[in-house]
């Protein structure tokens, strides 16, 4: 079972990222969609209308994704440079706006298992080539980054649903912004400094945004974790100690 659910997120969801070949990859988009939409009716037991609704949807961003990919062949045969890092952005967020009609369509029952399957294949891909970009389908995306910083500040702040959906797009908009330059970071003639006090404000932007959804308690909690949180940085910049990968990542990244 888990075998299947890892092959319907795969093909279903984790949406192909653009390659190089010949502008067309993943065959013809309405036998994509057909797929992709006959693994998730198996998966998530959609009913007929469902079906067609997901169909419909999977369709519509199918063909986005090959006028996407016939746009970067025609650069390519004319000698045009491609911002691949562009590209890999505006592709994860095709990627999550389909998920999103998609479960506008599905139960919430569909809705919890759909998100089962996505933890399931959870750093089970491919590992990273050497020299690709996160954007591309390095270590963490965006959305992922976005949608593991929600599901953290929803238990630890108990957001409801209103909340942690306004709380993930939040988080994903600022995600995409901080991949961004990271990615510019890597360039060689870049004013780092600059770039990085960059960073830090961006963060801070993120922080006062996400307060503007949660309620005076909520706010007052938030502020106490990122204290702790801090205060066991201190210790542990004392001992010599890296900090754990959860704590660092714990609170939306902010604050450091």
């Amino acid at each position: 079972m888990m075998m299947t659910l890892a092959m319907v997120l795969t093909v279903a969801i984790a949406y192909a990222q653009p390659r190089g070949g010949d502008g067309q990859r993943g065959g013809d988009p309405t036998e994509r969609a057909k797929m992709q939409t006959e693994r998730l009716t198996t998966a998530l037991e959609l009913d007929a209308k469902q079906a067609e609704k997901v169909e419909a949807i999977n369709l519509k961003y199918a063909k986005q994704q090959q006028e996407m990919r016939a746009a970067m062949q025609k650069q390519r045969e004319t000698g045009q440079e491609i911002d691949r890092e562009t590209v890999g952005v505006k592709m994860q967020e095709m990627r999550t706006a389909q998920e999103e009609e998609v479960k506008g369509v599905l139960t919430p029952t569909q809705i919890e298992k759909l998100d089962i399957i996505k933890t399931e294949r959870g750093g089970k891909g491919k590992p990273q080539e050497k020299g690709k970009t996160q954007a591309q389908g390095g270590k963490k995306d965006a959305a992922t980054r976005a949608k593991q910083q929600t599901q953290r500040m929803t238990k630890a702040l108990e957001l409801d649903a209103k909340q942690a959906k306004k709380v993930e797009a939040i988080n994903l908009k600022h995600a995409i912004q901080l991949q961004e330059m990271r990615g510019a970071m890597q360039k060689e003639d870049i004013d780092k400094e600059a770039m990085k006090a960059k960073i830090k404000s961006a963060r801070t932007a993120q922080e006062s945004e996400i307060k503007g959804v949660l309620t005076p308690t909520q706010i007052e909690k938030l502020d106490a974790m990122k204290t702790e949180h801090k205060e066991k940085a201190k210790d542990r910049g004392k001992k010599g100690d890296k900090p754990a990968k959860f704590e660092k990542e714990k609170i939306e990244e902010s604050g450091n």
